[in-house]
């Protein structure tokens, strides 16, 4: 019974663990040119089943960041100005 209870929290302990390691965020105050777009950062992208395109990206406004949604209703062909 012990083992089965150890296992069992092992795994409730190793799971979120492994899955925010999976989640290919920065590490606070850490640039990284991967996650920059334009001069929005750690965007976000989506595309429906009808082939919208939505993106979702942040912009450092002094000691804020501004949140900003592009999409495309053409699968991005041509993509809206990426611009804040």
């Amino acid at each position: 019974m012990i083992n089965i209870f150890l296992a069992k929290l092992g795994l409730l302990i190793a799971l979120p663990v492994f899955l925010l390691s999976q989640a290919g965020l920065p590490k606070p105050g850490h640039e990284n040119s991967e996650y920059k777009l334009g001069t929005g950062s750690q965007p976000e992208i989506a595309i429906d089943q009808k082939g919208v395109v939505r993106i979702v990206y942040g912009v450092k406004n002094g000691d804020q960041r501004d949140l900003y949604f592009v999409s495309s209703n053409d699968g991005g062909d041509p993509f809206p100005s990426l611009t804040s």
